[in-house]
């Protein structure tokens, strides 16, 4: 996945928080049983940030910046949301003008159904529900902690830019999870979901896993760009 796509991705694929505190969550996500590339997120009140061994984005809903940090290369750009939200938007015009062929082979019209089994565990410390996922080419489940609620946490500026959609339109099957996610008014942090997309012949599998979750504010030089690094242009044109 691309810088910016991740970037947009973290400023938007979460979805939904019963009470406003700072949080650390560290996630691993596997596609195909390779290996488990491992995250921590720190959630506070408008601003997200998510940091790995290779990368960090910072997203600052009250400032409408979103700053992207390659630790491999020593460099980081900044960009304003609206701008990055505007330019997703300009792919995903581009992309309502392929053909239907074209558009189903890429999972463009993919439409998913969430439903709840009555299944009830702990993960993380936190009280979750399973819900199994449905759609076309599409199968699996997830489950929401119901306690912790990304848009409550993160606040109203990141609210409204969740529900643009925009951003997810073009980012795959997990999208489409926190999509539906979104369109069924449902309440929770998603905490484990396993999603099999594609044919019977030819299929790929996501699972993304919380491991810990912590109450508590993220470290000071977490929110920031680490010294010495130089910045570049942002990589989306005007």
């Amino acid at each position: 996945m691309t810088r910016i796509a991740r970037a947009a991705l973290l400023a938007v694929a979460c979805g939904t928080l019963a009470r406003a505190a700072d949080w650390t969550i560290v996630r691993r996500t596997t596609v195909e049983g390779g290996t488990r590339d491992e995250q921590t997120e720190y959630w506070s009140r408008k601003r997200l940030v998510v940091d790995d061994p290779t990368q960090r984005t910072i997203v600052d809903f009250g400032a409408g910046t979103l700053t992207s940090v390659d630790k491999d290369e020593r460099t980081y750009f900044t960009m304003p949301l609206e701008k990055l939200r505007r330019q997703l938007l300009a792919v995903g015009a581009i992309l309502d003008r392929l053909p239907p062929a074209a558009r189903d082979l890429a999972g463009l019209d993919r439409k998913l159904s969430l439903t709840p089994n009555g299944n009830e565990t702990t993960l993380a410390g936190h009280r979750a529900r399973e819900y199994l996922i449905a759609g076309e080419g599409v199968t699996g489940w997830v489950w929401l902690a119901d306690d912790l609620d990304p848009t409550t946490i993160l606040g109203d500026e990141a609210a409204a830019w969740w529900k643009s959609g925009g951003p997810l339109s073009a980012i795959g099957p997990l999208a489409d999870v926190a999509r539906a996610i979104a369109a069924g008014d449902l309440r929770g942090m998603p905490m484990w979901a396993n999603v099999t997309a594609g044919t019977e012949s030819r299929a790929t599998s996501f699972t993304s896993e919380v491991v810990s979750v912590r109450e508590g504010a993220a470290p000071a030089d977490v929110a920031k760009v680490p010294d010495g690094y130089r910045k570049e242009s942002a990589p989306l044109g005007d």
